[in-house]
């Protein structure tokens, strides 16, 4: 379902400035090709991260997984 004035194929890291301006220190993760606002711990096909001990993912280009 799409919310009213939201367009079903935006891209989904269009509020990613709204949420570093709220949260400053906000880690955004994301492919280093493409154009992510606020990016800032840019990957690569085959890259992994943690982000706590419990969580861990890999790049797998496009997406992140």
């Amino acid at each position: 379902m799409v919310r009213p004035g939201v367009s079903c194929c935006r891209d989904h890291t269009a509020g990613n400035p709204e949420l570093v301006a709220r949260l400053p220190s906000l880690a955004v993760y994301g492919n280093q090709v493409d154009k992510i606002a606020k990016l800032t711990h840019p990957l690569n096909d085959g890259n992994t991260f943690e982000v706590e001990p419990s969580f861990s993912a890999r790049c797998l280009l496009p997406h992140i997984f």
